[in-house]
């Protein structure tokens, strides 16, 4: 990241460069964003969810683990609800698919589509 941000830092004037200088952190999380799309952390392993419900520390990789990013349209229509208070944070409680199509699994079943239908979003 340090690479890329000097690569495009020519003569200082990358907003995200300067930004970091002035310690104006909020712009450096908006401006450093590295997914500039609307979606929403959704846990899928349920031991992650009784951590982050019973308020335990986590890492940012236990997060990244346990959790997808999901279009943030698309949880009302799954019905997804919040981690009991964690409002920003969602639970999954549909099949995951860890080793190949992620939460798909539990969004096919919920949409109908069985082994072998084909399915175009």
């Amino acid at each position: 990241m340090k690479r890329e941000i000097r690569q495009y830092n020519h003569g200082g004037s990358n907003e995200l460069v300067v930004a970091e200088r002035q310690r104006r952190y909020p712009d450096v999380v908006a401006l450093g964003r590295v997914i500039n799309s609307d979606t929403r952390l959704v846990v899928v392993d349920p031991r992650l969810r009784g951590r982050i419900a019973a308020r335990e520390k986590l890492s940012t990789r236990d997060l990244i683990s346990g959790s997808v990013q999901i279009w943030a349209n698309k949880i009302d229509s799954f019905a997804l609800e919040p981690i009991r208070g964690r409002e920003e944070i969602y639970w999954w409680p549909y099949d995951y698919d860890s080793k190949f199509i992620g939460y798909m699994a539990g969004a096919l079943a919920l949409r109908g589509i069985s082994e072998g239908d084909a399915f175009i979003l």
